[in-house]
C-alpha cells in the first residue's frame, strides 16, 4: 500500500460525501505507515548482498538470507506496532475526540503492516533477482484491485470498510508476490521458512 493508494482512497471517501471519513483514514493510514519503516530499512541494507547471492547463483546463502531478512522485518514492526497500540487512542485523544475514530482504523491497517513484515521483502527480492517486471505486474494489480475493494468497502462501511478492503488486499498482494517469487526463484518466503532455517543452524 502506497501514498497513491491513500490518495486514492481518500478521494473515494470524499466522492462518498463524508469528508469525516476521508479525514480519519487519512490519519489511521500515516499512522499505521509508521510501521513500514522497519521493512524499508532491512530492503534497503540486504539489497546489494540480493544481488550479489542471485549473481553467484547461491541459492541456500539467497534463502537464509530472505529468512533473516523477514524476521528483522517482524520484529521491527512488531517492536514499534506494541508501543502504538498503547498510545495510539490518548494520544490521538489528544488532538481532539474527533481523531479518536481513526483508532480502528489504524489498528486494522497495522494487521496488514505486520502481515506483510512477516512475509518477507520479496517484491526486493525480486527486484534484485531480475524479475522487476513481474513485480510491477502484481503492484499495479494489486493497486487497481484495492481500488476496487475500497470503493465496496467505503460504500458499505465507510472508512472501516476502506480499511479492511486496503489490508486484505495488501495481505493478497503478498501471497501473490511470494507465489511468484516462490515459482521463479525456489525461494520460500516468510517467517516460516526463517523457523526452518533456524532449526537447521542449530
Amino acid at each position: 500500500v502506497t501514498e497513491g493508494d491513500r490518495v486514492a482512497v481518500g478521494q473515494l471517501l470524499g466522492w462518498s460525501g463524508n469528508m469525516r471519513d476521508a479525514g480519519t483514514f487519512a490519519v489511521a493510514f500515516n499512522v499505521a505507515m509508521l510501521l513500514l519503516l522497519p521493512r524499508v530499512a532491512v530492503s534497503t541494507v540486504f539489497a546489494p548482498t540480493i544481488a550479489d547471492l542471485h549473481a553467484r547463483g547461491d541459492r541456500l546463502g539467497l534463502q537464509t538470507l530472505f529468512a533473516r531478512a523477514s524476521v528483522l522485518s517482524f520484529v521491527g514492526a512488531v517492536m514499534l506496532a506494541v508501543p502504538l497500540l498503547v498510545v495510539l487512542e490518548p494520544g490521538l485523544r489528544w488532538f481532539g475526540k474527533d481523531f479518536v475514530a481513526a483508532v480502528h482504523v489504524a489498528e486494522i491497517l497495522m494487521i496488514g503492516q505486520v502481515f506483510a513484515a512477516a512475509a518477507g521483502p520479496h517484491q526486493n527480492v525480486l527486484t534484485m533477482t531480475g524479475h522487476e517486471r513481474a513485480a510491477a505486474v502484481i503492484m499495479v494489480a494489486s493497486a487497481a484491485a484495492n481500488v476496487a475493494a475500497c470503493a465496496i468497502g467505503i460504500a458499505l462501511y465507510g472508512a472501516i470498510g476502506a480499511a479492511v478492503a486496503t489490508t486484505a488486499t495488501m495481505v493478497l498482494w503478498n501471497v501473490a508476490t511470494g507465489i511468484c517469487v516462490y515459482r521463479r526463484l525456489d525461494l520460500i518466503p516468510g517467517l516460516a521458512v526463517a523457523i526452518g532455517v533456524r532449526r537447521n543452524e542449530s
